[in-house]
């Protein structure tokens, strides 16, 4: 019979031969957690979103704001027009918010041809994790030659700076980002208290409300621990919002194209308080009572209402907490009330055109109807704090705002 000859083998190894192999066998495998480590294991994001200082719009109370003026004809009338993108409350969730510190690499970040220029900031350089990709991506490398809104959101917890960009592409060598190209990419800094109108007047952001993303987004451990303790970022097609009006915290409009009494960019929808949501799940009921006591702010033009953060890099996902995309199709526009405008500002902000000028307006998105100065930027202290980081600095164009009482 054939004889196995693995045990002779061991049996016969020196004590130094033995030894070798176990050295190389325990280098091979550090080799491989350390290039699984580097490959992204370690971007498991378990903790919050950004988040802004006390009395900023984001984490504001309004479960007993009052009612804006409008609020039954405006829900009435998206109810009677289309109701939500798609026609039901459905979830997103296609966007990454990905982490930085000081010691994650600058990248170089190169303007798009048709780039907002007057309304996004100047910058040469966006830290990007070696583990991450656009919106709607798996990887830098998948995110090369991104179509349709392509965000980048990456907070750098140590600086406090939340650099956000619009119709982005990335340029890689193998795996490794080289190069982020954006039509728009705004910096937060996340420790400043902003005022009423945001980064200005008029000036848009990675959303066309003027909002940071990152901070209205949920994630699943909000979820797990039963408590989201901000606005939900909320969007509508542009078919079903009111032309040339935003409200504050908005600070800028895409392209809406109704009219009469339709939403309109910036403002707050609050759950009614009266809402029964008795029948929905555990997880479900946490953003219910969210939108009763937070609300959520229409920040951009879209078909799903509802955006929750992607679970590719986080620690826990959607299945772990079981929600998915549609748990509230019954949810219809009048079960909302709108609150009045943030800051005590008039609750709608636009004008028409001035005679001669044709379909010019402020703030608006679309690179065929923008006037050549239609952003009046607040001056927002961006120094970058990483040393050597290479940092942003958008000029500052007029002294800031006073912020909201």
């Amino acid at each position: 019979k054939p004889q196995f000859v693995l045990a002779p083998i061991a049996t016969h190894r020196s004590p130094s031969l033995f030894s070798f192999h176990l050295i190389s066998m325990t280098v091979k495998l550090l080799c491989v957690l350390v290039c699984l480590l580097f490959a992204g294991v370690h971007a498991q994001y378990s903790g919050p979103l950004p988040s802004f200082p006390s009395g900023s719009p984001w984490q504001q109370d309004i479960s007993s704001a009052p009612l804006d003026s409008e609020s039954p004809a405006t829900t009435r009338w998206l109810e009677e027009n289309g109701g939500w993108g798609f026609g039901r409350l459905q979830i997103d969730y296609s966007i990454e918010v990905l982490e930085a510190d000081c010691d994650t690499p600058m990248v170089s970040y190169v303007n798009k041809p048709d780039w907002y220029e007057g309304e996004c900031d100047n910058i040469d350089a966006v830290p990007m994790p070696a583990a991450g990709s656009l919106e709607g991506a798996s990887s830098w490398a998948d995110s090369v030659g991104c179509s349709g809104d392509c965000h980048f959101l990456v907070h750098n917890t140590e600086s406090n700076l939340l650099y956000e960009g619009w119709d982005c592409d990335v340029q890689v060598s193998g795996s490794t980002p080289t190069q982020l190209s954006c039509t728009c990419i705004v910096v937060w800094n996340t420790d400043h208290l902003y005022p009423s109108n945001g980064r200005g007047e008029g000036c848009t952001s990675a959303d066309a409300a003027g909002f940071p993303i990152s901070t209205l987004l949920f994630t699943p451990e909000e979820i797990d621990a039963g408590s989201i303790d901000h606005a939900i970022r909320f969007i509508l097609p542009n078919s079903r919002m009111r032309a040339k009006h935003y409200a504050h915290p908005g600070s800028h409009y895409g392209g809406p194209s109704a009219t009469g009494t339709a939403p309109i960019y910036g403002s707050r929808w609050r759950l009614k308080q009266t809402f029964d949501d008795s029948s929905f799940s555990d997880a479900a009921r946490v953003l219910t009572a969210c939108l009763k006591k937070y609300g959520m702010m229409l920040a951009d033009g879209g078909n799903v209402a509802l955006t929750g953060v992607s679970d590719r890099y986080r620690s826990m996902s959607w299945e772990d907490v079981g929600l998915g995309p549609r748990p509230f199709d019954s949810i219809v526009p009048t079960d909302f009330e709108i609150v009045q405008a943030y800051g005590g500002n008039p609750s709608v902000i636009g004008r028409d055109p001035p005679e001669g000028e044709g379909d010019v307006c402020p703030g608006n998105s679309n690179p065929t109807c923008r006037p050549t100065a239609d952003c009046t930027l607040n001056n927002i202290p961006l120094e970058d704090s990483c040393d050597g980081s290479g940092g942003s600095s958008p000029p500052p164009s007029t002294p800031p705002s006073t912020p909201p009482s």
